[in-house]
């Protein structure tokens, strides 16, 4: 599973000719390899029962991407 990625990239003044820019996107939760059949396989608690390939009570984690930029004048 690939939970976490950052990454950002800086370019100076000198190539943007106005800012110093800094450029950046983060993702969690990006993608899982496994074998399993439900939709999370880390998700367990003692209200969650696998049936038939299904996590029953469970929510499934949600991918999140974010994009950011930073100027400095």
């Amino acid at each position: 599973r690939l939970k976490n990625l950052s990454i950002a990239y800086n370019m100076p003044k000198s190539l943007t000719r106005f800012a110093d820019v800094r450029l950046s996107v983060s993702c969690q939760n990006l993608f899982t390899i496994t074998g399993y059949s439900g939709m999370d396989p880390e998700t367990f608690s003692e209200n969650s029962d696998v049936v038939g390939g299904m996590d029953v009570g469970a929510y499934p984690i949600p991918r999140t991407i974010t994009f950011g930029a930073r100027f400095t004048f």
